[in-house]
C-alpha cells in the first residue's frame, strides 16, 4: 500500500498540472494530506519498531520527503510561489 502511495506522491503533481483542469484539485489535495496522513503513521511505527530507526539516514529521508509533500496542497503552493 505505502509502495503505491509513494509512485503517486512521485507523479501525480505533475500529472495534475499537465492533465487536469482546476476543479480537480481538491481531489489531488486530498491525497496529498492522505499520503502524508500514512507516511507520519510509517514513521512512527518505525521509530517504535526497529531500534535502529531514529536519527538513523532513513528516517531522516522519510522525514524531509514526507515533509516536501506539503508543498504538492495547491493552497500551500499557490501561497508561496504564487507571483503577483
Amino acid at each position: 500500500f505505502t509502495m503505491v502511495l509513494t509512485i503517486y506522491a512521485l507523479v501525480a503533481d505533475d500529472f495534475r498540472l499537465m492533465s487536469t483542469p482546476l476543479s480537480a484539485d481538491p481531489v489531488f489535495n486530498w491525497m496529498v494530506v492522505l499520503c502524508i496522513v500514512v507516511f507520519v503513521i510509517e514513521c512512527i511505527l518505525s521509530v517504535l519498531g526497529k531500534a535502529d530507526y531514529l536519527w538513523s539516514f532513513f528516517f531522516w529521508l522519510d522525514i524531509i520527503s514526507t515533509a516536501s509533500l506539503i508543498l504538492d496542497i495547491t493552497v500551500v503552493a499557490d501561497t508561496l510561489f504564487a507571483s503577483q
